[in-house]
């Protein structure tokens, strides 16, 4: 059956160290292993973090009892999404006991896990530096080009039409302003409060912030217009002063993307912090009215973890 593979994973995942654990998201990293996986092989993460809670109040003062019933079953590459409940509810009614379900916790499984996914959510101390068009030249763009090319595969996979089809909501082909539009695994796809789409382009070329030049402004009013027309049209009773586009930088990963999101979400559940997140209309703007090669001249502000700090360092 299609997209079972994820929920073999849940059931084998064994944990072995709590990573991580986040009260403001509700979130807990696990890292662990598959049984019966020996070595690297078996090496996984575990992240579980609580979604919106729809509870049905006709449902109190009932017992409600653990349960492993998924929905929402998604894979892609190495990564796996599914909802799960916590609980099930028996509900007791005319024609006997009927027993309804309701995910209330999203899991995501990294399997197999390297050592750059675990630090990823290890949640590592950061150190804040200026990085200036030669260090970056140094350090950040030989750290990109020394990526494994396989940690976006689940990328384009997506633009490739491979994976996640369903979730989609709109596409352009356009060799060099086409993108792609989906839900980000953060939303519930209901919630329109905490609205969050993200937008990876069809120019494999473009890595980061630092790779846009006037040549690229095209590309991104392209992504400002068709998603907004494409929220208001899908998501009815959202207007273009509920939204906010913006661009990280550092990225989570090196293959360029725009992130879309409600501007009454809560901005620090989603790294929208100061200093890494890059408001799209300003990048436009910096671009067109002050220098078309912008962000290869300016110094940006950034913060990195340790090892990258060392790197850094180490570079002067």
């Amino acid at each position: 059956m299609e997209n079972q593979s994820i929920i073999k994973k849940l059931h084998s995942f064994v944990p072995t160290q709590i990573i991580n654990e986040d009260v403001s998201t509700k979130r807990i990293v696990f890292l662990g292993h598959l049984e019966g996986v020996e070595g690297d092989k078996g090496q996984a993460l575990l992240i579980a973090e609580r979604i919106h809670f729809k509870f049905d109040i006709s449902r109190l003062n009932k017992k409600i009892i653990q349960s492993t019933h998924f929905e929402n079953i998604q894979e892609n590459d190495i990564y796996g999404w599914a909802e799960g409940c916590l609980f099930r509810t028996d509900i007791e009614d005319s024609d006997g006991i009927t027993k309804s379900y309701e995910p209330q916790t999203k899991f995501m499984m990294i399997h197999p896990a390297t050592q750059k996914h675990i630090d990823k959510y290890m949640g590592d101390t950061k150190k804040y530096l200026e990085e200036t068009p030669e260090l970056y030249k140094l350090v950040t763009k030989k750290y990109i080009e020394s990526e494994d090319l396989s940690r976006t595969s689940w990328v384009y996979n997506i633009l490739e039409g491979k994976a996640e089809v369903d979730r989609v909501v709109y596409k352009d082909t356009d060799p060099n302003e086409g993108f792609v539009l989906l839900p980000d695994s953060k939303w519930d796809g209901i919630t329109l409060k905490t609205l969050y789409l993200v937008a990876l382009v069809n120019d494999r070329s473009i890595k980061s912030l630092r790779d846009l030049t006037s040549k690229h402004v095209g590309l991104l009013k392209n992504i400002r217009h068709k998603s907004m027309e494409t929220i208001k049209c899908r998501y009815p009773g959202i207007t273009e002063s509920d939204i906010m586009m913006f661009v990280h930088y550092l990225p989570s990963y090196y293959h360029f993307h725009v992130h879309i999101i409600n501007v009454n979400f809560d901005a620090g559940s989603v790294s929208a912090n100061v200093g890494r997140a890059h408001l799209i209309d300003s990048i436009i703007n910096n671009i067109q009215n002050i220098s078309p090669s912008y962000y290869q001249n300016t110094s940006l502000y950034i913060s990195v973890n340790n090892k990258m700090y060392n790197m850094f360092q180490h570079s002067e």
